[in-house]
């Protein structure tokens, strides 16, 4: 008797943890998963693979059109299927960091402050992040400090704030996973997306996932992909999003990763004009 409501227990929030994305299996992701071995040869020659799917207004490279794709499906990317937008990048960082440095430099959502993009309107470097701190809870607004850890540990999760130029003030919750020394962040957002009084998606439809694939001692292979769910026409009709900034915003987040791992790609940071 003890033992069936034990076990019914256990299904009942492992259902729960599923639902709010905190996947059940432990089991590593291969970066095959995520590349094939001709784009893992082509990024680590040095080229940044990047696509973009914007429903109305999508590029594929960046530059050609292209239809809807579908990401690679793992417990971190579940649930994403059908949404408006995707923007997908792969590329190879040559580096070797100290592991637990790079683990809370991931933990460290006050970084993203001070980002920059490429805008295509203005054809120039503008703000992309203009703010950006740590919360202690999803509905707080007061900052704390970036959480330090003493030792890596499977995972981790922390809420952040930030504001973005184009979408304004912005809600997350960050889970960090170390999986068999593979590295996944998983930011989403916790509150409603609006913009102009318009609700563009709502609570956790909008993602952003990076997976850091070790290459040895040799550097990281790194998959990231940007879902957002867009639930107003208007706004995708609109002008106001489109698929090259999706490509460039995407961009700057590759190369404030690389910058965690001790590299200056800023001359890299272009993805589309």
């Amino acid at each position: 008797m003890i033992t069936g409501t034990i076990i019914r227990t256990l299904i009942i929030c492992g259902m729960l943890l599923y639902a709010v994305g905190v996947p059940l299996s432990a089991a590593p992701v291969a970066v095959g998963t995520c590349m094939s071995a001709q784009e893992m040869r082509a990024v680590k020659s040095g080229r940044i693979l990047t696509r973009v799917y914007l429903k109305h207004n999508g590029a594929g490279n960046v530059k050609q059109a292209t239809g809807y794709f579908s990401i690679p499906a793992t417990p971190y990317t579940a649930g994403i299927r059908g949404w408006e937008m995707l923007a997908e990048e792969k590329a190879y960082i040559p580096a070797s960091p100290d592991m637990l440095q790079l683990y809370n430099s991931l933990l460290g959502y006050s970084s993203y402050a001070g980002m920059h993009y490429y805008s295509v309107t203005d054809r120039a470097m503008k703000p992309f992040i203009r703010e950006a701190y740590t919360i202690a809870s999803p509905g707080s607004v007061r900052r704390v400090r970036d959480s330090r850890a003493v030792s890596i540990t499977p995972s981790r999760n922390g809420y952040f704030r930030i504001r973005d130029n184009r979408l304004g003030w912005l809600t997350f919750k960050g889970e960090l996973f170390y999986r068999n020394g593979v590295f996944i962040a998983k930011n989403y957002s916790v509150t409603p997306v609006t913009r102009y009084g318009v609700t563009i998606s709502r609570k956790g439809e909008y993602r952003m996932i990076t997976f850091l694939f070790p290459d040895g001692p040799g550097g990281y292979y790194l998959y990231s992909v940007h879902a957002l769910r867009i639930r107003s026409e208007v706004m995708l009709k609109s002008g106001f999003l489109n698929s090259q900034s999706f490509a460039n915003r995407i961009r700057a987040c590759t190369v404030h990763t690389a910058k965690l791992l001790g590299k200056n790609w800023n001359g890299k940071i272009v993805a589309a004009r």
